[in-house]
């Protein structure tokens, strides 16, 4: 019989969404394996122990997402394009299907007592600040947002906010408030 074949990206994204959706301590290797429709073995062979998986996706999350894409594939100018991201991430925090985000979930349940996901969650969350740097300097260029811009600081801003979405939309799930929130902080930054 000829193995099962799998794309190992796409798994790891599975992967990396069951982490964000139950947590390290809450995903069992079972729920991996439902999950993954691969085998503990096959999961172990591809990508190591639980901690490994999960340090793998560390990586990889965030990748397929339609908010992610505003950036990279969207035309248009740098403010039509983070309009955009914020109209999917709204789309995202409201879909009760969708997991959250593993990055924010890591560095609040391991962030203080396991140094090493810390390091590595810290490094992708920074990742993610510098895009918003990086399109907040486009906008600069493209004069959709103001040539005095401090755009480090207003990273910050931005991935606060994004962050704050998180537990806003866990708390009232109102779509219309959320994107309430997005357009006042946006225009009062930019």
């Amino acid at each position: 019989m000829k193995p099962k074949s799998f794309d190992p990206e796409k798994t790891l994204q599975v992967i990396a969404e069951a982490f964000a959706h139950g947590g390290y301590e809450g995903t069992s290797m079972e729920d991996l394996t439902k999950r993954t429709g691969l085998g503990k073995q096959s999961l172990y062979n591809a990508f190591g122990d639980k901690r490994s998986m999960m340090e793998k996706s560390i990586a990889c999350a965030g990748k397929l997402s339609a908010s992610g894409r505003c950036f990279s594939q969207m035309e248009g100018t740098a403010r039509v394009r983070l309009e955009a991201f914020f109209d999917e991430i709204v789309l995202e925090l409201t879909d009760a299907k969708k997991p959250g985000c593993l990055i924010a979930g890591l560095l609040l349940e391991k962030g203080a007592c396991d140094k090493e996901v810390a390091k590595l969650a810290s490094s992708r969350w920074e990742q993610t600040r510098g895009l918003f740097e990086k399109i907040l300097e486009e906008g600069k260029r493209d004069k959709s947002f103001p040539v005095s811009l401090d755009s480090e600081t207003v990273s910050y801003a931005i991935i606060n906010l994004l962050n704050g979405l998180r537990i806003t939309a866990r708390a009232t799930n109102d779509a219309d408030k959320i994107r309430k929130i997005v357009r006042l902080s946006l225009d009062a930054w930019l």
